[in-house]
């Protein structure tokens, strides 16, 4: 159960959720070298904007989506802005709230290795069903379960 509320089919996470999983994500980054972050809004926005206060390292944003607007719960078409990034030369650490199906990721990682460039992957959730396994997560969920972020 996060931050003391439990949904049917549905889990809160918490601001103090969040506090909590930062020492274990900051020593991963700690441990490793970016020469970027790319932050995946909206869900990983917090988080990045969070890292880059933290460790002063350039940062992008990609904005994608993979829901639609009417539900939040039901899949729809992928989509993904990819103008207006800089990209470096040397690695850069993606970041996201969740791997949930791995779509977002996937596109993402493609479109990254075909300019060559190294990238590892870190989110707070990571689900078996993903495609992608992110390198770093902080919680392991089961597929039926959604995630509630505080910032939502």
């Amino acid at each position: 159960m996060f931050g003391g509320l439990n949904l049917v089919g549905s889990r809160f996470y918490s601001w103090y959720n969040f506090v909590e999983d930062l020492e274990g994500i900051e020593k991963f980054i700690s441990e490793n070298t970016f020469e970027s972050f790319l932050g995946i809004g909206f869900g990983g926005l917090p988080l990045t904007t969070k890292l880059k206060n933290t460790f002063n390292i350039s940062t992008q944003v990609l904005i994608a989506s993979s829901y639609n607007n009417e539900e939040r719960k039901k899949e729809g078409n992928l989509f993904i802005h990819f103008t207006d990034i800089e990209l470096p030369k040397g690695p850069i650490l993606i970041i996201d709230d969740i791997a949930d199906t791995g779509d977002t990721l996937t596109r993402v990682t493609e479109y990254l290795k075909g300019y060559g460039i190294e990238y590892k992957i870190l989110t707070l959730f990571y689900k078996e069903r993903s495609i992608i396994k992110p390198d770093y997560y902080s919680h392991k969920v089961s597929n039926d379960i959604w995630i509630k972020f505080a910032w939502e």
